[in-house]
């Protein structure tokens, strides 16, 4: 892992003290897909990591999950699945932990999604 952390005066901190530093979402025009851009703390050893999207009556609208992850800054899209419901706000949920360990860090932002025409 150090390949990808050259730094040698980085401080790296240890499971219990990692943290999600930022969490956002941005959707993309066509409503159907989320740029989401993460950064935790640096790390001494690679958590687990769990993104969850809900429609604002609570159903499931996507996930991810990034094992082990190598470095700290994430930028991923996630795709939204399809609703019935004419929602336009969002909730992601991100959950840091290691399988070992209870849940380290927890982070939740909310955005919301113009829709122009709910039947395309």
């Amino acid at each position: 892992m150090d390949f990808f952390n050259i730094d040698p005066d980085l401080k790296r901190l240890p499971p219990k003290e990692t943290r999600i530093i930022s969490l956002d979402a941005k959707p993309y025009e066509d409503g159907r897909r989320v740029h989401i851009y993460l950064e935790l703390t640096p790390f001494q050893q690679s958590p687990y990591i769990e993104l969850n999207l809900t429609d604002s009556l609570g159903n499931d609208a996507g996930s991810a999950s990034i094992i082990e992850p190598p470095r700290w800054k994430h930028e991923l899209t996630m795709h939204i699945k399809s609703s019935k419901q004419n929602t336009v706000e969002f909730q992601l949920t991100a959950r840091l932990f290691y399988p070992e360990k209870e849940e380290v860090d927890k982070r939740v932002v909310t955005f919301n999604i113009p829709i122009n025409n709910p039947e395309e």
